[in-house]
Formats: structure tokens, sequence, C-alpha cells
């Protein structure tokens, strides 16, 4: 789950294409996308929509 978590904000702080994020965390493409996905929408419930546009 640590993993997942700083894929995620990996992703938010660099935008990386979904080409390029696999290589960093040794994972496919389909994980890659599957994983930001969810935890983009738990950070969403999470999160203020304030401090979300701001990334």
């Amino acid at each position: 789950m640590k993993e997942q978590v700083c894929l995620c904000l990996f992703y938010l702080r660099k935008m990386p294409t979904f080409e390029v994020l696999p290589l960093h965390f040794g994972i496919s493409k389909t994980e890659a996308k599957d994983t930001v996905s969810n935890w983009l929408e738990i950070l969403g419930d999470v999160l203020p929509t304030s401090l979300l546009r701001q990334v």
C-alpha cells in the first residue's frame, strides 16, 4: 500500500506519462493506471476539493 501511495504522489507531483511511470515502479502500464485512478478517487473523497485543485 505504501508503494501505491508513493506512486500516486509521484504521479501528481511530476505528471509523467503512463509509459514512464511503470519504469520507476517496476509495474505494468495497466497497473499504474489502475493504481493512480483508485488513489485519486480515494484522495478525492478524503481531501477538500480546493486542495486537490492546487495539485
